[in-house]
């Protein structure tokens, strides 16, 4: 099964996407999470916001007009919180704190859309947009040097986590495009370990949407064996 219900109420639909599943078409797939959803529970879905293929995790999806407008408008407003579970090469707690509380990250991130690549800066330069990005360190494991951590994203521009955190040194396990190779075939993640596993959602929006306060997910890192490996 790529998919499963997570939460449904006549507005929103909430449902945890497999590793490997596009959110949307592209050329040479078979099958992705909004066909799957429109033919199989709801013809009127719509997707709110969309994961990276190889993320796993929550993925919210409107049933009907008013619930797409109400949650793209509380995305821009911050009334939606967002927590990521990611494994990241390297100990966390040496540069994102005792893991007490986040480390407020920011930086400037350009996109080449040419090259499908992200670029992230310290300073600003022209066409970069600022971004902002909250990690807290949740364990370490000093026999793999790998960081299990809390993220939130602030601001959600592509690939942001991804490359947000190889730029400080601390790229995320499994990661082919900003990651390392050589601990990467070691560790032996299938995919980046990025893990969409919680949204909070303000009073504001959960009246009239008739949402629960959070939604959870319990991360399923797919692994290159048999064997499923979690933080």
């Amino acid at each position: 099964m790529m998919y499963r219900v997570l939460f449904e109420n006549e507005n929103i639909l909430a449902v945890e996407k497999r590793q490997g599943f596009p959110c949307e078409p592209a050329a040479g797939d078979s099958d992705c999470l909004i066909s799957a959803v429109k033919r199989e529970l709801d013809p009127a879905a719509e997707l709110c916001h969309r994961l990276d293929r190889n993320t796993g995790g929550i993925v919210l999806l409107a049933k009907n007009s008013g619930a797409l407008e109400a949650m793209e408008q509380a995305q821009k407003d911050n009334l939606v919180t967002k927590t990521y579970e990611t494994v990241v090469i390297g100990n966390a707690f040496a540069r994102f704190g005792n893991g007490k509380k986040y480390a407020d990250l920011k930086a400037y991130h350009f996109k080449d859309s040419k090259l499908g690549m992200v670029y992230i800066y310290d300073a600003p330069r022209k066409l970069a947009r600022q971004i902002e990005t909250k990690v807290r360190p949740l364990s370490y494991d000093p026999e793999t040097n790998t960081s299990a951590c809390d993220v939130i994203l602030v601001t959600g521009r592509t690939h942001q986590i991804r490359a947000h955190l190889a730029h400080l040194g601390f790229p995320v396990a499994g990661d082919g495009k900003y990651g390392r190779n050589a601990d990467n075939k070691k560790l032996g993640y299938k995919y980046q370990a990025l893990w969409a596993k919680r949204i909070d959602f303000d009073k504001k929006l959960r009246e009239p949407l008739g949402l629960p306060a959070f939604i959870e997910s319990v991360p399923g890192f797919e692994m290159n064996t048999k064997r499923q490996r979690s933080p």
